[in-house]
């Protein structure tokens, strides 16, 4: 465990110990270093680690008023130390064929009709048919609309699109309502999607009079990574 993780605290400690006598041996970062990672490797609860911590007082002052002050503090360094030591989510991007699995699933849609809210044979829309395609591909990162956070959904905006990536055109100003699709060939600028003049349908993103002329997005999707 990192000293530095405590040097934070060495302000705060001052404070908490402002009008004892000096702690023998002083609670330094390295000491409470020591102590912390000594009791959270055994699985110690704060209470625990405040009790260890609380020895380091002169007997003197080793009040009940000064074990409560304690094991807030302790209780609080936990915390921040949890949050520093704290791996984020390992993440791995589709492989070649989990993007063609993608985009056959989405392409045997290719003629359902379009439909607000839809999510059956009978009618889609643009948003249900890349979730129903991913979905059914074996990655259901749960239905996200145009206007929600895709980065909460596990995707990330992207420059460079590959097959099987999303493109998201947000909405208008005074519309409620964006578009979205999967890509199909970056170098052909085609995406799959569910328009309401054409149904599902193969489209370009930048030939298309209405598609073309409007600013998008690519996302790519980052799947969780499975440890073993």
């Amino acid at each position: 465990m990192p000293n530095t993780i405590f040097e934070s605290f060495q302000e705060p400690l001052t404070e908490f110990f402002k009008g004892f006598d000096k702690p023998k041996p002083p609670l330094t970062p390295d000491l409470l270093a020591q102590i912390f990672a000594k009791n959270l490797g055994e699985g110690k609860s704060p209470g625990e680690i405040a009790s260890e911590v609380f020895t380091h007082l002169p007997q003197a002052k080793q009040t009940p008023e000064a074990y409560g002050e304690l094991e807030q503090f302790t209780a609080t360094a936990v915390a921040e130390i949890a949050r520093g030591m704290a791996k984020p989510a390992e993440t791995a991007e589709l492989t070649d064929s989990e993007r063609g699995q993608i985009i056959d699933q989405a392409e045997g849609w290719i003629g359902t009709k379009y439909k607000l809210g839809g999510n059956t044979e009978e009618g889609i829309d643009c948003s249900n048919l890349v979730h129903r395609a991913y979905q059914e591909a074996g990655f259901d990162y749960g239905y996200t609309m145009t206007t929600s956070d895709w980065g909460k959904a596990g995707f990330k905006e992207t420059t460079d699109p590959k097959p099987g990536d999303l493109i998201l055109w947000e909405p208008l100003s005074g519309k409620e309502h964006g578009h979205i699709g999967i890509v199909l060939d970056a170098e052909t600028k085609t995406f799959i999607g569910a328009q309401k003049s054409t149904g599902v349908a193969e489209e370009s993103y930048d030939q298309n009079k209405y598609w073309g002329k409007r600013p998008y997005i690519f996302l790519r999707y980052e799947k969780p990574s499975v440890t073993q």
